[in-house]
Parts: C-alpha cells; structure tokens; sequence
C-alpha cells in the first residue's frame, strides 16, 4: 500500500491494523493502488475472486485490474505507456503505468463503467521542442521548432487548430508559457484545455507562499522562511533556527 493511502483513510476515521489476512474480522477490502503487472499478484487475485461475492470491495488503479483478473477479465499491455492525465508518455521508465483491461473480456454480468474517451480518439499530437532531447518519431506526429515563447505557442495553435496543450512537461519553460496563455485569456479565446498538471496547481506552486498554505493545509511540515532584504539581516534571522551559512542564503532582487 503507498503511504499516502494511510493517513488519508485514518483522517477519515478508518482505523488500521497490519495483520495476516486469516487472522481478522473486517467490514471490507480495500486493494491499493501500486505498481507492476497485476498479473503477477497471483495471490491477491485469488483471494479476490473468493471474496468478490463475499465481501465489500473499494479499490484504486492497480486494484481496480486486480479485481477485473479476479473477475475473469485479460489485460494486455498498451504499446505506449501512459502516466497522469492518460496523456501519450514522454519518458519510458519505471513509473509509467503500461496495462490495461481489454473491456471485452469481461464477464457478461460485468461491465465497463467508465473509459476516457481520449483512449479511443484519433488526433494529431504535436509538439513544440525548444533544443531539448525529445524521441522523435515515437509519439509525435508533427514537430514545430519555435522558440518557446508565448506568443510564437499561439501561432502554433491558431495555424493547427489546437485542442489542448501539455504545460507539465518541459520544464520551468512550458509552465510559465501555459501560465502566460492561460492569464492573456489565450486558451480560453481559443478552445484549448490544458493536459495533466492543470494551471491552478501550476500557480499554486510557482507561489512560494501559496504553495507553503496549501502544504499546511494537508498537515505537512514546511521549513521556515521570512524574507530579508539584506545579507545581513538574513544571517542574524537565520541563526535563530539553525547555523547560517554563506551558501545556504538564496537572493532574490
């Protein structure tokens, strides 16, 4: 189970206790999410399909094909990964999550309840690539070598007709051009979504202290910071929390 799954659930009021699974009592089952190929959890499948019909069932992601083997559904694996928002992945490793349950296989008092219909369209995927490495010719269909500036992003999207653009992926660079396209009224004035990482989050993380509130409100420990307008009156503010060193000092003017 990933850690954030537990602490999620104890704010909910669940309690937890790690046991054998022969040696409880419970309301229920809840199948995390993880990683790998479900097929290999041969185990958990089994004790799946014996308590689909006896017991209530949440799940997440990896439990949800876990459950659909229990079930008596196959997987297959996507020839192209995908992570996030079911966007074409830009990166192949271990984090991108690869299977999916063919629908067709389900049993025929089983059903598919939801399916992004990105996974059935058709559309040119394109790119705009500042001098970075990119795999050309694996996942695109068009290249654009621009400079990667706002204003030349919404000739691109204006001369293709653009649908929507991906502002997580390309570093420092694309956030701040989505931001920019998305603050002009841009995207709006042209019909165009954002992909994955959606510009509210990106704002609140490009605010350091709209990022600090947000961590706060999850309960998360955040370092403390107060800001100075000279070296000085950094060093003496420093030394109350901690030893101030010269390198540890960031300026901003």
């Amino acid at each position: 189970m990933k850690h954030n799954v537990v602490p999620y659930m104890v704010s909910k009021g669940v309690g937890h206790t790690v046991v054998p699974n022969s040696e409880l009592q419970y309301d229920g089952i809840f199948i995390s999410n993880g990683p790998g190929d479900p097929i290999m959890a041969s185990k958990t499948i089994e004790g799946i399909r014996w308590a689909i019909k006896q017991e209530t069932i949440l799940d997440i992601f990896l439990g949800k094909q876990i459950l659909a083997l229990a079930a008596g559904a196959t997987m297959y694996k996507m020839k192209n990964g995908n992570r996030g928002m079911n966007q074409p992945c830009i990166a192949m490793h271990t984090q991108n999550h690869g299977y999916v349950v063919d629908s067709n296989s389900l049993p025929e008092d089983w059903k598919t309840f939801f399916e992004r219909q990105v996974q059935r369209s058709s559309t040119q995927r394109l790119v705009v690539v500042p001098g970075t490495t990119f795999p050309f010719g694996i996942f695109l269909e068009k290249v654009n070598f621009v400079s990667v500036r706002a204003e030349a992003v919404l000739e691109i999207i204006k001369k293709e007709k653009l649908e929507g653009i991906l502002a997580s992926s390309g570093g420092q660079t694309a956030l701040s051009v989505g931001l920019e396209l998305y603050q002009n009224g841009d995207l709006e004035r042209h019909n165009v979504c954002v992909m994955g990482t959606q510009i509210d989050p990106i704002i609140d993380t490009e605010n350091c202290e709209k990022f600090s509130a947000k961590l706060i409100e999850i309960g998360e420990t955040i370092a403390l910071s107060q800001p100075t307008t000279t070296c000085a009156a950094g060093r003496r503010l420093s030394t109350r929390w901690c030893v101030a060193k010269d390198n540890c000092i960031t300026v901003r003017r």
